[in-house]
């Protein structure tokens, strides 16, 4: 039987949510660029605002297309935040392959958290 009079605290899924997005950010060392699903940019803000970006380290952020994009060679951990779907899974493999062949020996980290 479901309760119609429970009540969700979107508090606590925030501070779940921004926990979590830290932890990932604390776990990769150095710099970092965000590549985002379009669709996450939005509720990102609602979750991790610039200021805590900047904090772990966030240099730079991109919004996820099928082209890959120019990142500053120093720039040595990149994170992925999009959704589960195909095309973009196809989108963030032809970019690891564009970092991979392009840098010339210098080595990249890459990540992505599926939401």
């Amino acid at each position: 039987m479901v309760r119609r009079d429970s009540v969700i605290s979107l508090n606590a899924v925030r501070e779940t949510a921004r926990t979590e997005l830290e932890n990932v950010l604390n776990s990769m060392p150095g710099d970092k660029v965000l590549v985002l699903d379009d669709q996450i940019i939005g509720p990102l803000g609602l979750v991790a605002p610039a200021s805590l970006l900047k904090e772990h380290k966030v240099k730079k952020m991109y919004k996820l297309n099928e082209k890959p994009f120019d990142v500053d060679r120093e720039l040595k951990n990149i994170l992925y935040i999009v959704r589960p779907r195909m095309h973009l899974m196809k989108w963030i493999g032809t970019q690891v392959q564009h970092f991979t062949k392009d840098k010339n020996g210098t080595l990249q980290s890459f990540n992505r958290l599926t939401l």
